[in-house]
């Protein structure tokens, strides 16, 4: 074999590897027992040691060195400039440590899981102190100035906190002033118009019906219910999970558009370089912005629903019959500042982020201690939105994030806001309003789009040249707020 067919087979194995890694953990949140926690810990703690010291052997050293030699295309090359990275990266942490962060994150989710439901901060203090402790052991094997920039790198990959700081703290300041002129003083009012009882039975049709209409294709995936949304697999084995509250549709519909979005960018990955280091999706920030895109972009503008709104209560058995498409309208964009960041509005929604990501650099470089974390949280949270949680499960335990030691992964929502921007900005000039296409129920438009201009790019570039390739603009918050401006100074 060449050295460029080594290279193909060994990292096309690493890939099938990762993909049963990930099938574990659909599997914990969708339809593992309870009680088979510490049994699948020893599992997928034993399969991530396997994973790391694949990728951090000295024969993958060489492997990757004699490919240097031969890489010819611009996908060889990005396949290597992704895989020497990586494995720089990787070979600086022992595989001990990623053995025993897998097996706690493990038993620390299923921890959360139970004592959020009772907002038990106490009895779930120790495990996440636990996955906290050797998430920063770890970060200061690749960066002891620094540490969360290691962190950082594993979601959105050649950027650091000296870029985000200024980026976020202008967001911050211009969505603080954005609340003030768009929070809505009929709020109950407004959500008394999406509150009506639609059951999860029905409600899955909905969302079925809607990932069909965006082109998700169900032979090479599937949904499934979880106490977190989330959606895992490539290409030919995508999963995306939602969640239903019978009182309220807009939490499993737009859980449904959001993962949807991450599910045909997964999907839309180019099929000859998928298993391999620059074929997989470009980055977490990359991959926010698919979803977001779909869930607020396309799934709450007015042409949506003008062409969609009849058949959602058709589909729920006429639970909106005294609702106008207007009045729903208004009610799936309503600004209000609220306790969940899965349901906020979008005016909102990056604060949310924001208050998480000036958090998590306080526990990583050691100024914040886990059992301060609730304090902490309700203060800032009040300082953001000017109101306090009245108890864990509405603050400090709501996300699932920290428990399975995804720290550093938070900015990634709110760059893929941005992002979003920037890609409404550029499709809108080329193809016209996204609520017009949306209107004509020509969603699979919008979709082969984005897959010519991000999909089947998967890491071919960095991701911030990889939206300058896309949209033709530096890396801005502008097109991001301007749409907000836009569309709410309609709904005020």
């Amino acid at each position: 074999m060449t050295a460029k067919e080594v290279f193909y087979k060994v990292y096309g194995e690493i890939h099938d590897l990762l993909e049963a890694q990930q099938i574990l953990e659909w599997d914990q949140q969708v339809i593992m027992p309870k009680g088979g926690a510490e049994q699948r810990a020893n599992e997928a703690s034993a399969l991530a040691g396997i994973i790391h010291e694949k990728l951090t052997s000295e024969k993958n050293g060489e492997i990757i060195a004699n490919f240097e030699k031969e890489a010819e295309t611009e996908w060889d090359k990005a396949h290597l400039r992704e895989a020497k990275k990586n494995y720089e990266k990787q070979k600086k942490i022992p595989s001990s440590l990623v053995a025993e962060k897998s097996k706690r994150t493990i038993i620390a989710q299923s921890v959360w899981e139970k004592t959020r439901a009772v907002s038990d901060f106490k009895t779930f203090s120790p495990f996440l102190d636990g996955v906290i402790s050797i998430t920063k052991e770890i970060a200061q094997y690749g960066d002891s100035e620094n540490p969360y920039n290691f962190l950082l790198d594993d979601y959105e990959p050649y950027i650091k906190t000296e870029e985000l700081d200024p980026l976020f703290e202008s967001l911050k300041k211009g969505l603080k002033e954005l609340v003030k002129k768009y929070a809505s003083e009929n709020t109950e009012r407004r959500k008394e118009a999406i509150s009506k009882f639609i059951s999860a039975s029905n409600q899955e049709k909905i969302g079925l019906f809607f990932l069909e209409e965006m082109g998700f294709d169900f032979e090479r995936g599937r949904m499934d219910i979880s106490a977190h949304p989330f959606t895992s697999g490539t290409m030919d084995d995508v999963r995306l999970t939602t969640r239903y509250n019978e009182n309220f549709l807009p939490t499993s519909l737009f859980g449904v558009l959001h993962e949807g979005g991450h599910a045909l960018y997964e999907q839309g990955l180019d099929k000859n370089n998928f298993r391999f280091p620059a074929g997989q999706a470009c980055s977490l920030g990359i991959h926010e912005s698919q979803s977001r895109f779909w869930e607020n972009i396309v799934g709450r503008s007015k042409g949506f629903w003008d062409a969609y709104f009849e058949i959602v209560n058709k589909l729920s058995e006429n639970a909106f019959g005294a609702v106008s498409v207007e009045d729903f309208y208004k009610g799936i964009n309503c600004v209000s500042p609220s306790f969940i960041r899965v349901e906020a509005d979008e005016v909102t929604y990056n604060l949310h982020i924001i208050l998480r990501y000036e958090i998590e650099k306080e526990i990583i470089n050691g100024s914040l201690k886990v059992k301060d974390l609730p304090e902490v949280w309700n203060e800032k949270f009040y300082d953001f939105f000017g109101i306090k949680p009245p108890n864990v499960s509405l603050g400090v335990m709501q996300d699932i994030h920290w428990a399975v030691g995804l720290i550093g992964y938070f900015p990634t929502y709110s760059l893929g806001n941005l992002y979003s921007g920037m890609i409404k900005e550029t499709l809108e000039k080329e193809m016209g309003s996204v609520s017009e296409i949306s209107k004509r129920k020509n969603l699979k438009e919008i979709r082969e789009w984005l897959k010519e201009r991000i999909h089947s790019k998967g890491r071919l570039y960095p991701p911030k040249e990889l939206i300058l390739k896309a949209t033709g603009e530096e890396m801005s918050e502008k097109p991001f707020l301007d749409y907000i401006e836009k569309k709410y100074d309609s709904l005020v």
